[in-house]
């Protein structure tokens, strides 16, 4: 029997049907927000189809030359700003985030959250396509592995992702969880073997290393211990007017270094999810599900339960917003006649919280 190779995090950074995916997914999500902008008159219609142009000269770039795509110069309308003025996308974005505007429009904001978390996320993954690139040694390999599948796993979940994509993507997650569980297994294995060689200069080399790593926690701890203090003894100054708070070090709005914008510390996360976590969290209540009504006179198997992967798909796929509705459509419908009894009970004691996540999804166009 063949032993299926599993993949590494240099092949998600250096294999073509890795990035190809990559580049595509960034691209949707940029032009995503753009098509939001031009909705709301941030931007002409024009000046939208320019950098729509734009990104499709990026197609083919690597990890590096995609980043360019987050630093688009954008021509803005007056009813964005002031007045119009020509600024960088991700600048822009962050100014809009700052202002308040459009506040009013969740996808834009919600777009924004996740254009400025890819940023993020492609450097770290452009600074591993480097590593791969020029260190060949072991000995980064387990953080790495772990770094590099959750930087591109988290892509998958934020990143606009059309239909066609969604089955392609769900067997890249399954390939990329199927490898994070073969390296930890692995990795362990190989980590406690290499204990077991070990010799005895070593384990006392490493005992030392520990005490000294246990010391400076310590000293971390009481570093931390008195900041707190002294943050409280100066907020509770007598006829201070206003407490003292801890202030951000303030940037230029167009300072960057190298094309990198200075990040806020302070995010304001977005409660809204994308269809992508969707799925996750169905599926994860699926389980729920299935522990409680598993030993029920009517469950007959997987086909009884109301998350059943057809239904979670079909609730995607037609966007619908809550149990009820998706029940009604001719796929989901005819399942839901043949296990009707099981299935109510689990409407009855679930409808609430399964709407309630669905109700959390902003769809993407």
């Amino acid at each position: 029997m063949e032993v299926k190779k599993m993949i590494t995090w240099r092949d998600i950074v250096q294999t073509l049907r890795f990035q190809r995916l990559l580049t595509a997914l960034v691209l949707l999500t940029v032009e995503g927000v753009l098509r939001q902008l031009k909705e709301r008159d941030a931007i002409s219609e024009v000046e939208c189809k320019r950098l729509i142009a734009q990104l499709s000269t990026f197609q083919n770039s690597d990890i590096t030359a995609l980043q360019t795509v987050f630093y688009l110069e954008v021509n803005t309308s007056a009813t964005s700003t002031i007045a119009s003025q020509t600024i960088r996308l991700n600048v822009f974005l962050r100014n809009i985030s700052k202002l308040g505007r459009f506040n009013q429009n969740p996808k834009l904001h919600f777009l924004i959250f996740r254009f400025r978390e890819l940023i993020s996320l492609l450097r770290i993954l452009r600074d591993a396509r480097n590593a791969a690139a020029h260190d060949f040694s072991d000995r980064p390999e387990i953080g790495w592995n772990l770094t590099v599948f959750s930087a591109y796993m988290r892509v998958l979940e934020v990143a606009v992702i059309p239909s066609k994509f969604e089955e392609k993507i769900e067997k890249q997650k399954e390939e990329i969880k199927d490898a994070i569980v073969s390296f930890l297994e692995n990795g362990n294995a190989n980590l406690a073997k290499e204990d077991d060689d070990s010799s005895p200069s070593d384990k006392i080399d490493e005992i030392h290393n520990n005490q000294i790593l246990d010391e400076i926690s310590v000293i971390k701890n009481s570093i931390a211990s008195l900041d707190t203090k002294l943050f409280d003894l100066v907020n509770n100054i007598p006829n201070r007017p206003v407490a003292l708070e801890p202030e951000l070090i303030k940037e230029d709005d167009e300072h960057e270094n190298n094309g990198e914008e200075h990040e806020d510390i302070r995010v304001q996360v977005p409660s809204a999810i994308t269809a992508a976590v969707l799925r996750q969290k169905l599926e994860n209540f699926r389980k729920t599900i299935d522990d409680e009504f598993g030993e029920d006179a009517e469950w007959y198997g997987v086909a009884c339960n109301i998350l059943q992967k057809p239904f979670v798909s079909i609730i995607i796929k037609n966007k619908y917003r809550d149990v009820t509705s998706a029940l009604l459509d001719e796929e989901i419908n005819w399942r839901y006649k043949r296990h009707k009894k099981i299935m109510d009970k689990q409407i009855v004691k679930f409808e609430t919280k399964i709407n309630k996540i669905i109700e959390s999804v902003i769809w993407d166009d």
